[in-house]
């Protein structure tokens, strides 16, 4: 019986080694597959805070309690947003992290990336259900999701019991 044990072991070895290596990671940032193909972990799709990527382009989303200002980022989905605008929408709250509203018609995604993790002030589109995202809280990567602008620091407390916002472009920009 103790050697039918070590006959069976023999050749499961070498599986375990091949599916341990198979998802290791070389140098912690990307996980390699044993294709070699090189995938992007979520942290890497973020878009970065910096003033460079967002475009002079300023919004005003008026709510109930005042009003919250926005940037949008450079990318094809906030200039088809801004084409949009000036627009009103009922706002739902979904998962107690973000609101959401369903857009008149689709954004591009031409060049985004195939999602990213958003951040609390993050306004998004999300391509697979057309809608737009404003997030009052930190969530985990989703794809689909594309990063489209950020509300000022102190202004998102203002959307998290409003229903019913009117997003502009800022005229006093």
């Amino acid at each position: 019986m103790e050697n039918m044990k070590k006959i069976l072991m023999i050749p499961v070895l070498p599986g375990l080694v091949l599916s341990s290596s198979a998802c290791s990671s070389d140098s912690g940032d990307t996980a390699r597959f044993s294709t070699n193909r090189t995938v992007k972990t979520p942290e890497q799709t973020r878009i970065p805070d910096h003033s460079d990527s967002l475009m002079n382009m300023k919004l005003n989303i008026m709510t109930d309690k005042g009003v919250v200002h926005a940037r949008l980022y450079d990318n094809a989905s906030a200039k088809d947003f801004i084409a949009l605008l000036p627009l009103t929408l009922m706002l739902e709250d979904f998962n107690k992290t973000e609101k959401i509203a369903g857009l008149p018609k689709g954004l591009s995604t031409s060049g985004a990336p195939n999602g990213y993790t958003p951040h609390k002030g993050d306004i998004a589109f999300y391509a697979p259900w057309g809608n737009l995202c404003i997030f009052y809280r930190d969530f985990r990567y989703s794809p689909g999701l594309v990063q489209l602008g950020k509300t000022d620091d102190d202004g998102i407390s203002k959307l998290t019991t409003s229903h019913s916002v009117t997003i502009s472009l800022d005229t006093d920009q």
